[in-house]
């Protein structure tokens, strides 16, 4: 009933342009407080702005409120929806080809692109807001959907335990719910061509950002269904043909056949991980690099039977791959040390 609601809350903004409190509650039937719910929960989504103040506040699409010609906002029906015209409408409102150079339309394009088909194709939200900003120095865009959550969605499908198991896959690089039509390296590459990237769902985040070579986790406030926000400097000299090539392989097959990976550990509580099971579905799928890097910064301690998995039985079995870990605390220390010299 809330997403409904909030639904219709949207497309009256949308056909008004602007409404105020009064106006939804006139067209929806709803009291005060019940408007006043859903106009909040909006608002923490970034599907919707406040303008004015006080008796005088108004709310319009986020976005909206910016200059003709520098930012767009749409609220989009997933029935049919087609990510190529979706970015080519959004692209001549905006007038990319003349604001961004041809590096930096490539990638927005690109990233654009898949990231929406994700959430066309994979939420299960009956909307999507999108939104893209031409800035000074940088074009920023979003892509808000209320559906299953993506993090949900892929510890539904790979069978796992928790959110923050389904995030670690994630990081693992190549990693799809549908593989007959989908390669699952659309939230890869784009992590790695944008310059920064955010991907928000329920209590989970995670951030990329490619001029610091980072990447982090953290919990968050809860958000319904998944938000991706990304941004992406107008005159990059980053180019997209030479990122599919770095990580995808002498033989340009897009098959993940990079060097290296990182994986930021999180446990459930973000406290410790204990059991080899724990480990081995972290290592699932690990074994096609040539380096993998832990890191242990968001994990307090862990256990010898989940070290021992990682740090001898994997390893004596891939003795080709390198194992690097950084940020761990002196009790994970010990712990792999332990492991490494018995």
């Amino acid at each position: 009933m809330a997403e409904s609601t909030r639904d219709l809350i949207l497309h009256q903004i949308q056909t008004e342009g602007s409404v105020s409190a009064r106006d939804i509650q006139e067209a929806t039937g709803l009291s005060r407080q019940a408007v006043n719910y859903h106009i909040r929960h909006l608002r923490e989504e970034g599907m919707i702005e406040k303008t004015g103040t006080t008796r005088a506040a108004r709310y319009v699409l986020a976005g909206e409120g910016a200059p003709p010609g520098q930012r767009i906002s749409r609220v989009l029906s997933n029935r049919n929806l087609e990510e190529h015209q979706v970015f080519a409408d959004a692209s001549t409102a905006l007038n990319l080809n003349n604001t961004l150079n041809t590096a930096a339309f490539r990638i927005v394009q690109y990233s654009f692109s898949e990231l929406l088909n994700n959430a066309i194709e994979h939420s299960g939200s009956q909307k999507i807001h999108i939104q893209l900003e031409v800035g000074p120095y940088d074009l920023h865009f979003r892509i808000v959907d209320n559906g299953v959550g993506i993090f949900e969605h892929i510890k539904r499908h790979n069978n796992l335990h928790s959110e923050a198991e389904a995030l670690q896959d994630l990081l693992k690089g190549k990693t799809t719910t549908d593989p007959e039509h989908h390669t699952g390296e659309g939230i890869f590459f784009s992590s790695k061509a944008c310059d920064r990237m955010r991907i928000i769902s329920h209590r989970l985040a995670v951030g990329f950002d490619v001029r610091k070579d980072d990447v982090w986790t953290e919990r968050t406030r809860h958000t319904n269904g998944t938000r991706v926000e990304a941004s992406i400097t107008r005159r990059t000299h980053r180019d997209l043909t030479e990122i599919f090539h770095r990580f995808g392989g002498d033989e340009f097959d897009y098959q993940f056949a990079r060097t290296s990976v990182r994986v930021v550990l999180s446990s459930d509580d973000h406290f410790g991980l204990y059991s080899r099971s724990e480990a081995r579905r972290l290592l699932a799928g690990l074994d096609r690099f040539r380096v993998i890097e832990l890191d242990f910064s968001r994990v307090q301690t862990v256990g010898q039977a989940f070290t021992d998995e990682i740090f001898r039985v994997f390893q004596n079995n891939n003795p080709d791959i390198t194992i690097e870990y950084q940020n761990a605390n002196e009790a994970v220390q010990a712990m792999i040390g332990h492991v490494l010299t018995t």
